[in-house]
């Protein structure tokens, strides 16, 4: 027999079975490879595991886990299964059974959206998988929307990745006219502890969590670009001391590694709503994007440029190269709507942005870097 508990003081549940190998290939099964072990030994670092686990020795893992565990139990074994009776509401904490998607705002909801509040009010937590230009922010506004309806003295964590994004999603909201009281919270904008949802970035968050005691009571939390909660990120224990259950996350997709993959859903939930940029694109939903390689013939060859660093030398080649700058400004003149020129370093971006000031008189010509503030990026989007 396998018995499932659940612990609601830190939001964990224990597995044990009466038959000892079985757990151990469980708890193997939910295991990855511990690729610095060999390394973290030979540098001298003591008790180091070959293998990390996503279910502890004596049975313990997050509750979000709880789905993927099971499901592999009933595929792999037949054995009866026991669980208490708190863990149906930790594990699918659903919201009123009559709740309905808000679909008030000033845009509608595609059908597609409409569906996922659904079932995220089904559930009650867990993750959102949507490609790209899936509109994620608009969904979760109508989610929140739905859940103030329900409770109008809410209080929600809008966890976003950097301070662009806060800025960004704050006035999304507004545009579209949210029921809800949203506020701000940065390095430089203090937040509205009056209003019903906080939106923050990341890095506040760590530096300044611990200085609002009633973060940890907030009704749900909601984290966009969720894959980003990489294992032992210190945001990561920062949502898992938030008592609420309704935890959501909004990502197009989850990282490749297994550990990361089961701490983002341990701590969140399982994945219950998927739909790829590819089935947007299917569907409609998203214009087909038509990629255009330019295969740029120098004069010069790049391989027989001397100089002891190749690599170096090939970079300086390419950003002073006039005739490479001629075919990026002879591109940008052809686009009569706004063009994106992405660049790896910023020398790049300077030559470019002198280069194509001179040449594109009646355009204007922006670049941004690193330490440009947000404001000053939000004037130039505008």
């Amino acid at each position: 027999m396998i018995n499932f508990e659940y612990f609601p003081n830190r939001d964990q549940c224990r597995l044990t079975t009466s038959d000892p190998n079985i757990f151990q290939q469980i708890r193997e099964h939910f295991s990855v490879k511990n690729t610095n072990a060999f390394f973290m030994k030979r540098s001298g670092i003591r008790f180091v595991k070959d293998r990390i686990y996503a279910i502890t020795p004596t049975g313990l893992f997050d509750t979000g886990m709880f789905y993927e565990i099971y499901r592999y139990i009933l595929s792999n074994y037949k054995i009866e299964i026991k669980f208490d009776g708190k863990i149906k509401n930790a594990i699918k904490p659903s919201f009123a059974n009559d709740a309905t998607p808000y679909d008030s705002l000033k845009l509608k909801l595609r059908d597609y959206q409409h569906e996922t509040v659904d079932k995220a009010l089904k559930f009650g937590r867990g993750i959102i998988k949507v490609g790209t230009g899936g509109g994620k922010t608009l969904t979760i506004a109508s989610l929140i929307s739905t859940y103030y309806n329900l409770n109008k003295d809410m209080k929600v964590l809008l966890i976003v990745p950097d301070l662009t994004l806060v800025d960004q999603t704050y006035k999304d909201f507004i545009s579209y006219g949210v029921p809800f009281k949203p506020t701000r919270w940065t390095g430089s904008i203090e937040p509205d502890i009056t209003a019903n949802v906080l939106i923050a970035n990341i890095g506040i968050l760590q530096s300044r969590f611990e200085e609002f005691d009633w973060l940890t009571d907030v009704d749900m939390v909601v984290v966009d670009e969720c894959h980003k909660l990489k294992k032992g990120n210190k945001v990561c224990k920062l949502i898992s001391k938030i008592k609420t259950t309704h935890k959501f996350g909004l990502t197009g997709t989850l990282p490749d590694n297994k550990i990361d993959e089961w701490n983002i859903i341990g701590i969140l939930g399982t994945v219950f709503y998927e739909k790829s940029s590819f089935d947007l694109r299917t569907e409609n939903y998203l214009t087909n994007a038509e990629i255009k390689i330019l295969n740029i013939k120098y004069k010069t060859k790049v391989s027989y440029i001397p100089g002891v660093n190749k690599f170096r030398t090939e970079l300086d080649f390419i950003y002073n190269n006039k005739f490479r700058n001629d075919v990026i400004s002879a591109v940008c003149k052809k686009c009569s709507n706004n063009v994106l020129i992405l660049v790896n370093h910023i020398a790049h971006g300077d030559n470019l942005y002198k280069f194509l000031t001179s040449e594109l008189t009646d355009r204007k010509v922006y670049f941004i870097r690193g330490e440009v503030e947000v404001e000053e990026r939000a004037r130039v989007i505008a």
